[in-house]
């Protein structure tokens, strides 16, 4: 089941190598322990995989492409199945998120709650998005004021 999907632009500073290492410092850094593939020590290597048939983590390169895709998964004691996916399309400047989960016959709940990546937030701090228009991608709320309202007229307006 897709949980959740986008298409982000990203500035042309973020090289192959930084995206690498931004999606394991994403997976290294994770609050929640149990997320954590132990032991990766990244020298590197465009095609190599992490972890265990449990939790993994898997780089690809396609050169002929100019992509470098990452697969995250996670498979839960009771047959949940959480896959993470980032596809950075190198000539485009274009990435791909999606998060998706699915289910072993043994699972029997489902839980239906989830949020966005925490990836995109790693994102917005390391200034790799790009500007939407005018406005620059951030945490922080615009409020809509006398002073900026041409903003949301803007918006409304596809623009």
């Amino acid at each position: 089941m897709l949980l959740f999907s986008t298409v982000l632009e990203i500035n042309d500073c973020m090289t192959k190598d930084a995206f690498i290492q931004l999606v394991i410092e994403w997976n290294q850094g994770s609050p929640h322990k149990e997320n954590v593939i132990a032991d990766i020590n990244w020298n590197g290597e465009r095609n190599i995989r992490y972890g265990s048939d449990s939790l993994w983590l898997a780089i690809e390169e396609y050169r002929n492409r100019n992509i470098i895709a990452v697969r995250y998964e996670k498979t839960e004691s009771d047959g949940v199945i959480w896959g993470t996916e980032y596809v950075m399309n190198f000539e485009e400047m274009k990435m791909s998120i999606r998060l998706d989960r699915s289910y072993l016959e043994e699972a029997l709940t489902i839980n239906p709650s989830f949020s966005t990546p925490h990836f995109i937030t790693l994102l917005i701090q390391k200034g790799y998005l790009k500007k939407d228009g005018d406005l620059p991608i951030s945490r922080e709320l615009i409020l809509i004021s006398e002073e900026n309202l041409q903003i949301l007229v803007d918006v409304i307006n596809g623009k």
